[in-house]
């Protein structure tokens, strides 16, 4: 696997460190704290891994697939990654 380059630019503000970076998760979703208001993860409440799953994004689209989830401090959500 070939190593990331990173540039430190001036006037950024804060560095994460090389182990802070390894913890990073990338998404499309709210960073307001609160999952439980998430289309995907209201699907899986009261559900188990593996179990089947419906929701409504944002654009009125229906998504079928089972409750998961991909790292452990995550709550289970809908994903048809699965299916």
């Amino acid at each position: 696997m070939k190593k990331l380059k990173l540039a430190v630019l001036d006037d950024i503000g804060d560095i994460l460190t090389r182990e802070e970076l390894k913890k990073v998760f990338g998404g499309d979703e709210s960073a307001s704290g609160s999952f439980n208001n998430i289309p995907k993860v209201k699907a899986c409440i009261g559900k188990l891994s593996g179990d089947f799953c419906t929701y409504i994004d944002e654009t009125d689209r229906t998504f079928r697939g089972k409750c998961a989830t991909f790292y452990p401090a995550y709550p289970l959500h809908c994903t048809d990654l699965l299916t």
